[in-house]
């Protein structure tokens, strides 16, 4: 049997004939030797307590329980740790020497301690109160929450190892504004080889032009220069301003003035 350290206990002892061994009704105090028992704490140390019927000291129930009696320790009698051992002697030939042993603990007193913290349960029993957090926790994906949480920390252990690679500041607005800024210009998918390729080969289609011109001609500037330099004979006569609505009006006029003076019957009028 446990004891709470501390805490005022009973302990049932049943005693017996010492002839027959049948159980024996009516004993009190006064029957004990020198109407005490006597405790072995845990650290070695023993107490006599002095029995007084009806205080220390019980007949259960003569009739339906002969023979079954409990007496009461007090919390001076229980504040050791360990086992507590008794010894129940008679003063005369009346039941049998008894004796016994119980453990006394702190668990049970640290428990009650907790609930006497908690205080009064909200629901109808501190029973209910736990089958209502139960609920509200729902069952578990797992085995059992205690699989469910070692689940969540695998995951967010594999989490932590990618985030811990990242800067210093990876959510800086204007870093990642710059960074969205140059991303939206991207194709959809920038690292795909045949899109580089397909660039490359247009580029190239443009540069050698309509008559397919050969590359190292156009790189080494021959055909570049010569081609050049036809237009530039072409162009090194016209007027600074060939466009010009009025430079072509003045040239006209000057055309028709020297028509009409060498087609006239007086020439130099």
């Amino acid at each position: 049997m446990s004891l709470r350290k501390d805490t005022q206990e009973r302990v049932l002892i049943v005693l017996q004939d010492p002839t027959t061994g049948d159980r024996v009704a009516g004993v009190v105090a006064a029957d004990h030797a020198s109407t005490r028992l006597q405790f072995v704490k845990g650290d070695g140390s023993t107490v006599l307590v002095t029995l007084v019927d009806n205080t220390n000291w019980f007949e259960i129930d003569a009739t339906n329980s002969p023979g079954c009696y409990h007496f009461v320790l007090l919390n001076t009698q229980t504040n050791v740790l360990g086992q507590l051992g008794w010894t129940c002697m008679p003063a005369a030939s009346k039941f049998k020497t008894m004796s016994g042993s119980d453990t006394v603990t702190s668990e049970l007193a640290d428990i009650a301690a907790v609930f006497a913290r908690l205080g009064a349960p909200a629901g109808a029993s501190m029973s209910a109160d736990i089958a209502s957090a139960y609920a509200r926790l729902g069952a578990p994906a797992g085995a059992s929450m205690s699989a469910d949480i070692a689940a969540v920390k695998t995951d967010t252990a594999a989490v932590k190892t990618k985030t811990d690679n990242l800067p210093a500041s990876p959510a800086n607005e204007a870093t990642s504004t710059a960074i969205k800024a140059k991303t939206d210009a991207l194709p959809p998918d920038p690292a795909d080889a045949s899109d580089v390729a397909a660039g490359v080969s247009a580029a190239v289609v443009a540069i050698k032009g309509a008559d397919n011109r050969d590359l190292s001609q156009l790189a080494g500037g021959t055909w570049a220069g010569q081609t050049l330099k036809a237009i530039g004979d072409k162009t090194v006569n016209l007027p600074g301003d060939p466009a010009d609505a009025s430079d072509v009006t003045a040239q006209i006029g000057t055309l028709t003035l020297n028509v009409q003076q060498n087609n006239s019957p007086w020439p130099g009028w």
